[in-house]
C-alpha cells in the first residue's frame, strides 16, 4: 500500500473506532441509569447496619425489621390503599419497632442516617 490509500483508510478506521467507542458509552451509561431507577429506592441497609456499628444480634433485628416493614408498605401500595391515615399508623408502629431494636441514641443515629439518604437520593433525582 502507498501513504496515498493508507491514510484515508487509517482514517476511515480512527473514525469508525470512535464512533463505535461512543455509542457504546451512551448505552451503557444509559442502561446503568435505567437499572439505578428501577433498583431499590431505599437505604442499603448493610451500609447502615455498618454505620451504626451494630451487634450481630441487633443487626439482624435490623434487617428483618426494614424487610418487613418495606413489605407491609408495599403491600399497601398493591392493595390501592391510599389512607393517609393507615399510613400513618403503619409509620408509628414502624418507628416503636425501631426504638425497641435500637434504643434512643442509635435511633437517633439512624434517623441522621435516613435524612441523609433521602437528601442524597433527592439529588441524585434532580440530577437525571
Amino acid at each position: 500500500m502507498n501513504m496515498k490509500t493508507l491514510i484515508p483508510t487509517l482514517q476511515s478506521t480512527i473514525i469508525s473506532t470512535i464512533i463505535s467507542t461512543v455509542i457504546i458509552t451512551a448505552l451503557l451509561t444509559s442502561s446503568v441509569s435505567a437499572d439505578q431507577k428501577k433498583g431499590n429506592k431505599g437505604p442499603n441497609i448493610d451500609q447502615v447496619v455498618a454505620s451504626l456499628q451494630l451487634e450481630d444480634t441487633t443487626a439482624s433485628s435490623l434487617k428483618t425489621l426494614m424487610e418487613s416493614h418495606r413489605a407491609d408498605r408495599k403491600a399497601l401500595r398493591q392493595k390501592g390503599q391510599k389512607d393517609r391515615e393507615q399510613r400513618q399508623v403503619l409509620r408509628a408502629q414502624h418507628r416503636q419497632a425501631l426504638l425497641d431494636v435500637l434504643g434512643y441514641e442509635k435511633m437517633y443515629e439512624f434517623e441522621e442516617l435516613m435524612r441523609k439518604n433521602r437528601s442524597e437520593r433527592r439529588k441524585s433525582n434532580k440530577q437525571q
